[in-house]
Formats: structure tokens, sequence, C-alpha cells
């Protein structure tokens, strides 16, 4: 029995996998495709939020929250 995800199904894993912050290397190799590169292709729609994320996240270690007490 073929126990790989349908196209639908293996998208929304590569998807959520991304968004939770698993390397997209790993998700490559999970889905089965040829290289990160093809991942990558399929699922950079989602890059520019996860790219916000990162320099949030990135400026809060070097700089601290800035947002701390101001809510």
């Amino acid at each position: 029995r073929d126990f790989r995800p349908s196209i639908r199904q293996g998208w929304n894993i590569g998807l959520h996998q991304l968004k939770a912050g698993v390397p997209a290397k790993v998700v490559s190799e999970r889905l089965g495709h040829a290289n990160v590169a093809f991942t990558m292709s399929v699922y950079q729609h989602i890059l520019p939020g996860m790219q916000a994320d990162a320099a949030h996240i990135f400026a809060n270690l070097v700089f601290g929250d800035s947002s701390a007490g101001s809510s």
C-alpha cells in the first residue's frame, strides 16, 4: 500500500511544517521532492510572511523585546 500523501495532502503538510519552522530541507525530503529548490518554488508565496517573522525574532534577540510594556 502506498502511504505517500496525495498532492493536496502533501501541500498542506508542507505548508504547515514550513510555517511551524521545520527547515525547508527537511520538508523537502519528507515530501519526496528532488531538491529543496523545488520545495521552495512551490511554497514561495508563504515566504514573505515568514521572512517578516524571522526579522522580528532576530530584532528581539539583538535589541530585546521593544513591545514589552507597550500594551
